[in-house]
């Protein structure tokens, strides 16, 4: 297996709800399988893009949101064996239970160091016993457990300085793994890597479009519905860009509405892995979908004397709109009689004509006209988002993983706009265009937590891609002289995460101060 390989699959999880909430209920629950009797005080320290990004953030399977209420519903009742998915067994009267615990102010949280790193210290008190957990650098990085005042548990393996606060360590001290490769090394482990090597990413499609259903089929997701209306009422339109801010934006807006359904992270976080697979799984079946009618048409009347005249392309049915998402959403358009598609759909293969299920004939492979890109196949859609995968953690390496700009928007942004730039065929100077464009475009957009905000700026990001990509394919990009833009890709994506840390510390400081005082006003 490519070192690479083992690189993506160790850092591709699911992750219930935005990551940092359930960060937060893992640790605590982590501390309570420590501690004997009824709990009698809760407190979490965080570092202050782990305080922000769960501020306001919805919690799956509760009606209550935010750091207080994450905490609370890990010592009462969250999975720890669970890791990110700790939350997905809380019932309504765990969730009771943690009311009364914030109620009665057993449960604090609070902000200790402004950092883009990742740290929470949680502790579970009880007339017995008492247990702090120690996380630091990812969301489920036990460093060690203290017990009464005795180490029970520590990580031999981590550093005992550098990172205490999230600090940058060294350079000398620890290079990154993604940072020992250039553009060019990743992009020849991207076309040599063999495809079942990689095949695993597929779980990140099936499960990301699960997320979105269930956010559409809620009625919660306002964002979503008016994508869907805009993309026709279909899931998969005629157009890539409606098609692909509608699996991005509306699966963002499912997970931070705190909906019961995983993202598939990249980097810790759901939004990041949505945004970093969804749009390019958007444009392969938009394409796939076009070679398919255009097979049709010359399939027509062989499909007549075997299943009978096409009908006209239906509307989608009210339910649609409404919200709901039946298994054949993408299928509106099709010819009577359809069948339902197979199982191997839902569990997440991408077979050359699945956007053709209920079609009257199997189509034939459509010809390539001038100008015209050919339809790319699987391999290369999981070799795009391996691509993009690996530029989102080559970013958030020098960025930290929390931070006062959107790695969701300007780190998945703009691996999601290399892999997209792969899938019509460019070539690495065409795609380290793309990266100056993405980084004279969108480097700025700030994270003020991990919240509905989320969707637009995952819209945003998806229209920039787009952008960035079909404007370096023809030749117009912004050249290294100017801005932040660095004389090789390498040192473009380095100065990106310059601007996060140590750039931003003071807008990050700024940002938790407004939410802070807004929650005040609120109270």
């Amino acid at each position: 297996m490519y070192e690479l390989t083992k690189l993506i699959r160790e850092d591709m999880k699911p992750a219930l709800g935005v990551t940092e909430p359930g960060a937060v209920a893992f640790a605590a629950a982590s501390a309570r399988e420590h501690v004997q009797g009824e709990i009698r005080k809760v407190r979490v320290a965080l570092n202050s893009g782990m305080y922000k990004n769960a501020f306001t953030c919805g919690i799956p399977n509760s009606s209550n949101y935010g750091n207080l209420y994450a905490a609370a519903l890990g010592a009462v009742a969250a999975d720890a064996g669970k890791g990110l998915e700790s939350l997905a067994d809380i019932t309504p009267e765990d969730d009771r239970k943690a009311e009364e615990m914030v109620t009665e102010g057993l449960v604090e949280v609070v902000m200790d160091h402004i950092g883009s790193g990742i740290t929470i210290d949680a502790t579970v008190e009880t007339k017995q016993d008492r247990c702090t957990v120690h996380i630091r650098d990812s969301h489920t990085h036990i460093v060690s457990i203290e017990k009464n005042g005795r180490r029970i548990y520590g990580d031999e393996a981590y550093p005992a300085s550098g990172r205490e606060y999230g600090l940058p360590v060294d350079p000398e001290q620890e290079t990154p793994v993604i940072h020992r490769y250039s553009l060019g090394e990743i992009l020849t482990y991207i076309r040599e890597v063999p495809a079942e090597e990689i095949a695993f990413i597929r779980d990140a499609f099936s499960m990301n479009l699960k997320l979105l259903e269930e956010g559409i089929a809620s009625g919660r997701a306002v964002i979503a519905k008016q994508l869907l209306k805009e993309n026709g009422g279909v899931m998969i339109s005629e157009d890539p860009l409606g098609t692909a801010q509608l699996l991005c934006g509306g699966a963002i807006e499912a997970r931070v509405l705190g909906l019961g359904r995983p993202a598939m992270s990249i980097t810790g976080s759901g939004a990041h892995g949505i945004i970093a697979s969804m749009p390019l799984y958007a444009w392969y079946k938009v394409r796939g979908q076009k070679a398919a009618a255009s097979g049709k048409a010359g399939a027509m009347a062989e499909a007549a004397a075997v299943h009978g005249r096409c009908t006209e392309p239906e509307k989608a049915p009210d339910s649609i709109a409404a919200g709901a998402v039946p298994e054949e959403s993408a299928a509106y358009g099709r010819c009577a009689g359809s069948e339902k598609a197979p199982d191997s759909i839902a569990a997440g293969a991408v077979p050359e004509e699945s956007a053709a299920y209920g079609r009257c004939a199997e189509p034939e492979k459509a010809p390539v006209s001038a100008g015209e890109e050919a339809k790319p196949d699987e391999a290369a859609l999981l070799r795009a988002t391996a691509l993009s995968y690996l530029i989102t953690m080559y970013i958030k390496e020098y960025s930290g993983r929390l931070s006062a700009f959107c790695g969701c928007g300007i780190a998945a942004g703009t691996g999601m706009a290399c892999g997209l730039a792969f899938l019509q065929g460019a070539d690495e100077a065409v795609i380290a265009a793309v990266i100056r464009n993405m980084a004279s475009g969108l480097t700025g957009m700030i994270c003020d937590g991990g919240n509905h905000g989320c969707a637009m700026k995952g819209i945003v990001a998806v229209d920039a891609a787009f952008r960035a990509v079909s404007m370096a394919k023809a030749g117009a990009s912004i050249e290294s002289i100017h801005g932040i833009n660095g004389v090789t890709p390498e040192d473009t994506m380095r100065y990106m995460g310059m601007i996060a840390s140590p750039g931003m510390v003071q807008t990050e400081k700024t940002i938790v101060e407004i939410m802070e005082e807004k929650a005040e006003k609120s109270e």
